[in-house]
């Protein structure tokens, strides 16, 4: 007898209502091969008879009947018995999605990863509502993904596109990984020391873009309830995973400041709602216990709070205080119990707001030691420059864009200086004659209100480089530069009602915007018209230094055609769209070679890499160069590619190969439209596989047609996309609005 693949558990216990719901989903996945472990954990409802019938149907579940003993027993009861190589395990009010079998099994076994995590529908924790969202198919190619060996950061990591929720059922995992792993018996919460077990192994993990689980609000359901229980057996799962990071200090810290702080927020707010107020005092002296417990070990240490924090963290400390802790630490100072009064809360307040005063005065200082008057100072923030400890820089085409606008500014007459987040305190570093100061905040929100705070009214101008969503301030004097629209990709939530809301909102406060690209210009328009037509929207598109753009002299002495990639390695990139077309180029056209020119986004990019490496010997170049030897990459290529998927505004990289001469290929994403007409000065082509097969193959096999898009490309860049007149334009909008 052949083994299943994969071994389905779920737990059932007095589910009736929703069971044959739950049973459905599971037979019906395209997926086939694997069995059905269903655990009866001593129903007293119709859910054994359920199962029975079903059982009947299908020769793949398997039923096994336990006295109620709770869902760990019956999890751990159901793995006992697994006989797949893959487990997947099932909670009994919910559904899954048709393919969730099927894509989770293609992605394990072709990064042969130790287990798979997707995300999840929920009417009760993300859409509130009770409708069940439309069922869509998934084509398997077009997922994205993100694939590492490290994965504790990846959880609950709120809103991010690539994350790891805690439940078990968000996964489909190698039966090796989960060896001496098991359930806590007997708790709530028993997923949250499951989890951090397996990720103590450093599992080679990949987390899909996709929505795969039916999270349904029963109302029936245990998590419903709140009680003493599950405040003591929330303190064993943490009390397990201390136990098991308290030799990792640096990942016991975070643990600490993403998973244990949240939960604990949450159990207090539980007990908050608790109508019953004798019953509420018992919640909260049991919960004081615990907090005094865990308290100086991981969770209620003063770290860097954010403004919105600070009342849970002195609420905590009182209630461990007043659990028989002797004394609690405040800022390096030891706070005793009898003085512990309301007074210290506004103490630390006021702290709080020395601490914002010491920033300002700091950073004035700094300005002032540097001769950089405010009034006579541009201001560029921008959330990334550098990294965040102000060490590497980051040469993409926005960190280019503002050194060639603080030259400019410089030239005027004026100082410019880039504020950016840091993570390493405040520090200040020279980019040529650029000051990049960097600014500590615990979030990015709350580095735009840090900016507020520190500016002077009186400043030159402050220029928004927009890379961040939803600014929620801006300075008085200030104006927003957009180098694209960067939330066109597949799985954006830019269309939500609340999302479109905070973008209005932000355009409505701002005075004036330049905008690199007419399809962002488009964009406002066309959503929000009466702003559209309101707001001075001044159109700049990007340039090229034809002094250090131009067409190489003479001819070239390699022999090998050069197609050129001079762009970050990365999915929105169309990373894959051309590594997949290159290949077969390089299988068709012996004498090509593909170069890879940009940082590496991601553990996957440079395996692919590799895998080109390996089957294709010194055809493949991959390599980060500096910003001022990108002219020279140019000279020494023959076609330059462009892929972009989404994200894009008038690419540098785009205008700088056309003013080197070279003919390019691009998909008409973004403002790349703006740059290409298609047969003219460029190949203009949708973002699939196939059209830039084609494209490329076209300018192999005719070299007069690739000379006269190169020929019109240059004439193009020269004429329209010149550095000079980029000037000219940035000159009066800056007299513009710093007269006014």
């Amino acid at each position: 007898m052949n083994m299943p693949l994969i071994s389905v558990i779920i737990p059932v216990y007095n589910v009736e209502k929703y069971l044959a719901r739950c049973l459905d989903s599971v037979l019906g996945q395209t997926f086939k091969d694997f069995e059905f472990i269903c655990i009866n954990d001593g129903s007293t409802d119709n859910s054994e008879k359920i199962l029975k019938e079903y059982a009947k149907k299908d020769i793949r579940i398997n039923i096994i009947t336990q006295t109620n003993q709770g869902q760990s027993v019956a999890r751990n009861n159901g793995l006992k018995q697994a006989n797949g190589k893959y487990i997947y395990f099932l909670d009994s009010d919910d559904f899954i999605h048709p393919q969730l079998l099927e894509i989770t099994y293609y992605f394990i076994v072709k990064y042969q990863a130790d287990w798979v995590c997707f995300d999840y529908f929920s009417d009760y924790f993300k859409n509130k509502r009770k409708d069940i969202p439309k069922i869509e198919f998934y084509s398997v190619q077009n997922i994205e993904f993100e694939i590492m060996n490290n994965p504790l950061k990846y959880v609950e990591t709120g809103k991010a596109k690539f994350k790891i929720p805690i439940s078990p059922w968000s996964k489909l995992y190698k039966k090796k990984l989960l060896r001496g792993i098991s359930f806590i018996p007997g708790v709530y919460y028993e997923d949250n020391a499951f989890l951090f077990e397996i990720i103590k192994k450093r599992p080679k993990t990949v987390i899909i873009d996709a929505s795969l689980y039916y999270y349904a609000n029963n109302e029936t359901s245990t998590m419903k309830s709140f009680d003493e229980k599950r405040i003591n057996d929330y303190h064993k799962n943490i009390s397990v995973i201390f136990e098991l990071y308290k030799d990792s200090p640096d990942e016991l810290k975070w643990i600490s400041k993403n998973i244990f702080w949240a939960r604990y927020k949450t159990q207090y707010k539980e007990i908050l709602n608790t109508s019953d107020k004798a019953a509420q005092k018992n919640l909260f002296n049991v919960f004081a216990k615990q907090l005094a417990d865990m308290d100086g070990k991981c969770v209620l240490r003063l770290r860097s709070f954010s403004v919105g924090d600070i009342k849970w963290f002195l609420r905590f400390k009182y209630l461990a205080l007043n659990a028989g802790s002797a004394s609690v630490s405040l800022g390096g100072r030891q706070i005793y119990r009898n003085k512990f009064t309301e007074k210290l809360q506004y103490l630390f307040r006021y702290k709080i707001i020395i601490s914002a005063r010491i920033y300002k005065k700091v950073f004035l200082d700094f300005l002032n030691e540097n001769d950089l008057e405010p009034s006579k100072t541009v201001f560029i923030i921008q959330t990334s420059f550098f990294d965040y400890i102000g060490d590497k820089f980051f040469s993409g085409g926005a960190e280019r864009y503002c050194l060639d606008l603080s030259n400019l500014i410089n030239r005027a007459g004026l100082n410019a200086v880039l504020l950016q987040y840091s993570s390493n305190g405040i520090w200040a570093v020279k980019k040529n004659n650029l000051t990049v100061i960097g600014l500590p905040s615990r979030r990015i929100k709350d580095f735009f209100y840090l900016v507020n705070f520190l500016l002077p009214d009186k400043i030159a101008l402050a220029i928004y480089s927009w890379i961040a969503d939803n600014i929620p301030v801006f300075a008085k004097k200030s104006m927003l530069l957009c180098h694209g629209i960067f939330w066109d990709g597949a799985s954006s939530a830019a269309k939500e009602k609340r999302q479109l809301e905070k973008k209005y909102e932000m355009f409505n406060k701002i005075s004036g915007m330049v905008s690199v690209d007419l399809n962002t210009i488009s964009w406002l328009r066309s959503t929000f018209p009466s702003l559209g037509y309101s707001k001075k929207m001044t159109y700049i598109p990007n340039y090229a230094d034809t002094n250090h753009f131009y067409p190489r002299p003479g001819k070239k002495e390699a022999a090998k055609t050069r197609i050129l990639f001079p762009r970050r390695i990365c999915y929105n990139r169309g990373y894959f769209l051309f590594s997949a077309a290159g290949r077969r180029i390089l299988e068709e056209f012996p004498d090509t070679e593909l170069a890879f020119i940009g940082y590496t986004y991601g553990e996957v990019f440079i395996k692919d890499i590799e895998l080109l490496k390996r089957d294709f010997p010194a055809r493949i170049i991959h390599d980060i160069i500096d910003a001022d030897k990108m002219p020279e990459v140019y000279r020494n290529a023959d076609i330059v590619v462009i892929p972009t998927i989404y994200s894009e505004g008038t690419s540098l990289s785009c205008l700088e190969a056309m003013a080197s001469g070279l003919p390019v290929i691009s998909t008409n994403i973004g403002g790349l439209g703006n740059l290409i007409l298609n047969n003219y000065n460029g190949l203009l082509i949708n973002p699939c596989e196939e059209e830039l097969y084609n494209a490329m193959r076209l300018l192999l096999s005719n070299k007069n047609f690739a000379d006269m898009l190169a020929e019109n490309a240059l004439s193009v860049v020269r004429q329209a996309f010149n550095k000079e007149k980029w000037e000219k334009e940035w000159n009066l909008i800056l007299a513009e609005k710093i007269k006014s």
